[in-house]
């Protein structure tokens, strides 16, 4: 499906750490929350309004240690950044509303590295309050693993441009 008007679809590489089942008992559907990291620096910084397609990844076995090799496969997760919050002084999590229509998948919660311009973009007011959170309250929890710069990633979208303009 298309993007929003006049927005850049980004595409990220994630792995997925966990899934949760959501029921809506008034029209008995079933839905789920994924949970991924991101495992490689985005095209762009990411930030809320940001529209992206999340790519899976799976290690592919080689009879050689070096390079690791990964394919990467399409969840069903196309949508845009809602929110964004800090997790701890290393990580911030973004919330991507899913607009893939044959998904069950409702809504990604979308760890990344906290590195401004880099991984995330924030505003004056959201940098301002990572800071005081920071200082006062966040302390380093987890971090998110990353794929060797010596990996190579193999996509089987043909469509897949990774990152560019739609």
């Amino acid at each position: 499906h298309a993007p929003p008007t006049n927005s850049q679809t980004i595409t990220v590489y994630v792995r997925e750490r966990g899934r949760a089942p959501v029921s809506h008992p008034t029209n008995g559907t079933h839905t789920s929350v994924a949970y991924y990291d991101m495992v490689t620096t985005p095209p762009t910084p990411v930030q809320v309004g940001t529209h992206l397609r999340c790519r899976t990844l799976r290690e592919v076995p080689t009879p050689f240690a070096h390079p690791q090799q990964y394919m990467s496969e399409d969840p069903g997760v196309e949508g845009t950044v809602v929110s964004l919050r800090a997790m701890d002084k290393e990580v911030v999590e973004f919330v991507v509303k899913n607009e893939t229509p044959w998904s069950t998948t409702e809504f990604v919660y979308l760890a990344a590295p906290y590195a401004p311009g880099i991984t995330t973009k924030l505003t004056i007011l959201q940098w301002i309050l990572h800071a005081i959170l920071c200082i006062f309250t966040l302390a380093e929890v987890r971090r998110i693993p990353s794929l060797p710069w010596t990996a190579i990633v193999d996509s089987n979208d043909d469509d897949d441009d990774n990152g560019g303009d739609e």
